[in-house]
């Protein structure tokens, strides 16, 4: 899949695109830890309930007929082009909130280029601006004591790797606009922007009957026309989507994480507290 660099609201192609590793970032904060304190967050709990999109995405109605909120637990915040917003302490951990014309989105950064999104569809800018803040802040409040799922969570970003695909030189990391530890992407540099050579992505669902089966799992296959992707199902209810550039380099990957892919990720300390705070 191919992407151009164009300024678009809520999106932002990568031009300089770390991979993910186990640095600290320009926050201190160890991209490891910080990814073992959001993957087994429960993102509906975190909102108050609604319908799950995927392991890290929720979505509910909003205050008002025709209205949406959705929280994005992981989203990649690039530090070559990082969000810029009015600055809020809520109940003492950063916010950054930015005002579109019929919605409004509140991150909070939880170190290592990582947000939690919070984003509310609206009739109004200033309606959402209201709405996103204060789902935003009782988040906060929740984060204290973390409403987390009972079962262990995967992130993209930890299945991609496993693959065994040939990473080398590319970039990996998570979706910058939705889907957060839902979507990692490997990436190449390309004339005039980027593109995606390999991906992982967790979307909640049931494979449909009739596909191919890979290392024992159903698995259904869809070719485009610059990739490959197989889709199977990793736990009840959640499907793990990989993308390769042909069918036969993405069967093999997939036969070798298949038997892999639901384990539990290595394990790292989380990083306590999850978000950065306010002052500093």
């Amino acid at each position: 899949m191919r992407w151009l660099v164009v300024p678009v609201a809520l999106f932002v192609a990568a031009c300089s695109q770390p991979s993910v590793g186990t640095e600290e970032s320009a926050d201190g904060r160890d991209p490891a830890a910080v990814v073992a304190a959001l993957r087994p967050l429960d993102p509906c709990a975190l909102i108050g309930g609604g319908e799950r999109l995927g392991p890290h995405r929720c979505t509910a109605d909003g205050a008002f007929t025709g209205d949406a909120l959705r929280v994005d637990i992981g989203v990649w915040d690039d530090p070559a082009t990082p969000v810029t917003g009015e600055r809020l302490d809520l109940a003492g951990s950063l916010g950054l909130r930015r005002k579109f014309d019929d919605s409004c989105v509140v991150d909070l950064p939880a170190g290592a280029d990582l947000v939690i999104r919070f984003t509310y569809q609206g009739s109004s800018a200033g309606t959402a601006c209201t709405e996103v803040t204060e789902a935003a802040t009782a988040a906060v409040t929740a984060l204290a004591d973390p409403p987390r799922v009972a079962a262990p969570h995967l992130d993209a970003c930890t299945a991609l790797t496993r693959s065994g695909a040939d990473l080398g030189d590319l970039a990996v990391r998570f979706s910058e606009v939705q889907h957060g530890l839902d979507l990692c992407q490997a990436r190449a540099d390309v004339e005039g922007g980027w593109e995606t050579r390999y991906s992982v992505q967790l979307l909640d669902g049931d494979v449909r009957p009739g596909g191919a089966t890979v290392a024992g799992a159903a698995v259904e296959v869809r070719e485009t026309g610059d990739s490959c992707e197989y889709t199977w199902s990793v736990q009840p209810g959640v499907l793990l989507r990989l993308s390769a550039p042909d069918c036969a380099e993405t069967e093999t990957l997939a036969t070798t994480l298949v038997p892999i892919a639901a384990d539990p990720a290595d394990a790292v300390e989380p990083q306590h507290p999850i978000t950065l705070p306010a002052a500093g």
